[in-house]
Parts: structure tokens; C-alpha cells; sequence
């Protein structure tokens, strides 16, 4: 069974057109915070963590963690379907499917017993408060 509801903009009342300004605004918020966890993936990439990876025991041709690219490219797609959710007082970017890109990525994350963490989720402080700066704008300034 199918059916079709057709509202004009008369019969959207109050409360529904704020839910739908809000999620709009939800919307543009996910994709700028996506924006710069990516950017944050790939610079973590570029720098090997701002300088804070431990170095490689031996050396090797390829940069470190990019011996074939595809940890980064999973990790900057995963960066790309970050969620954002709210309940009550907490406001949470789940940032998991980045660790767990691949089936590898989540070692080189946490670390093992004989490999050193190298996390590839290097939010600076900078990122961080333009971050924060999104979801104050979200929380207070919706219209």
C-alpha cells in the first residue's frame, strides 16, 4: 500500500518549520564540521601528526602509513560521513568509522604491543575552536 501527502506551505504549521529550519541548519553544519575533519586527516597525513608520530624503525621509500594510499583515502571518506548527534546537554561528532576505515587502521590508531599509535584524527587547537564555533552558531543562533 502507497500513499501521497502533498502539504502546501499554508499547512506546514510553526512547529514543523522550525524543525525543518533546524535541520537545514544541521545539514550545513555536518558538512563544514566534515570539512574539516577531513582537511584534519589529510594534514595528519602530510605531517605524520604535526611532528608527534614516533619515527619508523627502519626507513622506507614511501611515506609513513602510505605504503598504497588506501588507509587515507578510506579514512578521509570515512572523515566525509561523520555524524553529529545531540541528546540533552551532549553534543557528539562520532568520529569511529575513521579509526576503523580499514581493517588495519584501527592498530595504527590505538597502537599494539611491539607498534607505536599513530593516530591519523589531529584535530589542532585551531580546528578545534572553529569546531566549537560551529555548534555554538548551531545551538544559539538558529532562526
Amino acid at each position: 500500500m502507497t500513499f501521497d501527502l502533498i502539504l502546501t506551505k499554508d499547512e506546514i504549521s510553526p512547529s514543523i518549520s522550525f524543525l525543518l529550519s533546524r535541520w537545514a541548519f544541521l545539514a550545513e553544519l555536518q558538512y563544514q564540521v566534515r570539512g574539516i575533519v577531513m582537511h584534519s586527516v589529510n594534514e595528519a597525513y602530510e605531517t605524520q601528526g604535526h611532528g608527534s608520530w614516533p619515527p619508523r624503525k627502519q626507513p622506507y621509500k614511501h611515506p609513513m602509513l602510505q605504503e598504497t594510499g588506501r588507509m587515507r583515502r578510506a579514512q578521509v571518506m570515512a572523515a566525509g560521513h561523520i555524524r553529529y548527534a545531540r541528546q540533552r546537554d551532549e553534543h557528539v561528532f562520532d568520529l569511529s568509522g575513521i579509526v576503523g576505515a580499514t581493517g588495519i587502521s584501527a592498530f595504527h590508531h590505538f597502537g599494539t604491543k611491539n607498534m607505536p599509535a599513530r593516530s591519523t584524527i589531529d584535530i589542532t587547537p585551531e580546528q578545534a575552536d572553529e569546531l566549537q564555533s560551529l555548534v555554538e552558531a548551531h545551538l544559539f543562533n538558529v532562526k
